[in-house]
């Protein structure tokens, strides 16, 4: 008896975990609430190489004013993203006439390193996802969303907020997630667009024929957006 009652318990259980994360995901037909606020906190990922340099294209046409502060995260030992990052927030300083730009830098490990056995994936992931979750884990001054584009640590940063959509269902505000697929992208999704795909609040495409594409087979997630090239 003893252990159909935990048998019983650990169903109901996970029935209803899995009926809290069907409640949470995307719905394009869910209405959104209009923004009050004059400027809006952001996390933005910079996936290094050519993912940071499509990222930094998209953010520097964003209305600094507006979007302030601005959280960057960059992988463990990308420097040369934090180098074009700080280049670029200085220079849109100068435009701005030299008002100090309200932004932060916050390095992350890494999901996992180029050619790094799988067998050791699992943990190296664990420890980014901790790190995600610790820094995107706020009770005050919400970001409105976070910009991703891959590559796969960004998941890692999807997984560390959908985790506080599941357990804290009394907050009553978690950023979006907001993933624009890289430009080479013509016909089919990155690794990170395919595992994101469902759970997106706003998935950007660049290329008409993906979106096409991503209509016909669509069944779920949020918000398709296609306005052409964007970097």
């Amino acid at each position: 008896m003893l252990y159909l009652g935990v048998l019983g318990s650990s169903v109901a259980l996970l029935l209803l975990l899995l009926f809290r994360l069907y409640s949470i995901l995307p719905n394009p037909r869910r209405t959104r609430k209009n923004a009050s606020s004059s400027t809006y906190r952001v996390m933005i990922f910079l996936g290094s190489g050519g993912h940071t340099t499509e990222m930094l294209s998209l953010v520097s046409s964003l209305d600094f004013d507006m979007y302030q502060p601005r959280s960057y995260f960059i992988s463990d030992g990308d420097t040369l993203s934090a180098e074009k990052l700080r280049a670029m927030e200085a220079k849109v300083a100068q435009v701005r006439q030299g008002r100090k730009p309200a932004y932060e830098i916050v390095f992350i490990p890494r999901a996992r390193r180029v050619l790094q056995p799988l067998s050791t994936t699992p943990f190296t992931a664990l420890k980014s996802f901790l790190h995600c979750l610790r820094h995107t884990f706020h009770t005050a001054d919400e970001p409105a969303f976070i910009l991703m584009n891959g590559p796969g640590t960004c998941v890692m940063l999807c997984a560390a907020i959908y985790a506080q959509k599941l357990v804290c269902f009394w907050r009553q505000h978690t950023p979006e997630l907001v993933y624009v697929e890289s430009f080479a992208r013509v016909t089919s999704l990155s690794l990170s667009g395919k595992l994101l795909w469902p759970f997106a609040d706003t998935f950007v495409v660049q290329w008409k024929e993906l979106a096409d594409r991503l209509e016909r087979r669509r069944w779920g997630g949020g918000v398709l957006v296609y306005r052409g090239w964007l970097v």
